[in-house]
């Protein structure tokens, strides 16, 4: 890619949104993880410290490796005033928490519950007792830092909807997931898949109601649980040990 296409933006005083035009010509944020050492040096040069640009590029390093910096690293790298190790170590840090932020608030799954959990015989139920047919569906946001659950709680009146509430848990709380394929007499296919979620048993938190998804997906969504909980715990355990290295 041409470096005309890229354009550095400053954040207190240096830079980790590097940033490219797309083929509409709108600036597009640049991934740390996609720095080159050019790059690298550039943002060097943010911080007033340009002059060790060429040893950075020497010992290619790039961006994927700014996050894992220690001062001893700095040293073999010739940066040997300690104010200017602790810039980079500083900067370094920020932009280790710019990035995990980036990574945390993003969405990998959402969807709404499924109402008729066991099929058309729950439909016809709940057709007798009269449960308003306008109610809405409890709702799902699966993040890369917490599983979002927007559920009923209890009637407000006899013929409208109930109250709801939306609790947040942190994926670090997590200990386990699993799935369990429902299956009912005459569901005629149309029954929901249930999520488990186990929580920390140290923790004493409250459990979790399972989460009702669409019929064959079940799996699916229970593996993206797995994967983003395990994720968030070494993404936690990662930033943990950077910051004790770091002192």
């Amino acid at each position: 890619m041409p470096a005309s296409d890229f354009r550095k933006s400053s954040h207190h005083g240096a830079t980790e949104a590097f940033q490219r035009l797309d083929e509409s010509g709108e600036k597009v944020e640049l991934d740390i993880s996609e720095w080159t050492s050019e790059d690298v040096g550039n943002w060097l040069d943010k911080l007033g410290l340009g002059e060790h640009a060429k040893s950075f590029e020497h010992h290619r390093i790039v961006g994927d490796m700014v996050h894992s910096l220690t001062e001893s690293h700095l040293k073999e790298l010739g940066v040997n005033f300690i104010g200017q190790r602790m810039t980079i170590l500083r900067d370094a840090s920020r932009i280790r928490r710019h990035s995990a932020n980036k990574v945390r608030f993003s969405t990998i799954w959402e969807s709404d519950a499924e109402i008729y959990t066991r099929g058309p015989a729950d439909w016809l139920y709940r057709q007798c007792i009269f449960e308003p047919c306008c109610e809405q569906p409890d709702h799902y946001k699966l993040t890369a830092s917490s599983l979002s659950l927007t559920i009923k709680q209890k009637q407000i009146g006899c013929c409208q909807d109930k109250e709801r509430v939306t609790r947040n848990i942190d994926l670090s709380n997590v200990a386990g997931v699993s799935e369990y394929e429902g299956k009912v007499c005459c569901d005629m296919g149309c029954a929901a898949d249930w999520i488990y979620i186990e929580l920390d048993g140290n923790k004493m938190l409250d459990s979790v109601a399972p989460l009702a998804v669409k019929r064959g997906e079940g799996d699916k969504i229970a593996l993206e649980i797995q994967m983003a909980m395990e994720e968030a715990q070494a993404l936690q355990h990662n930033l943990a040990e950077g910051q004790h290295m770091q002192r």
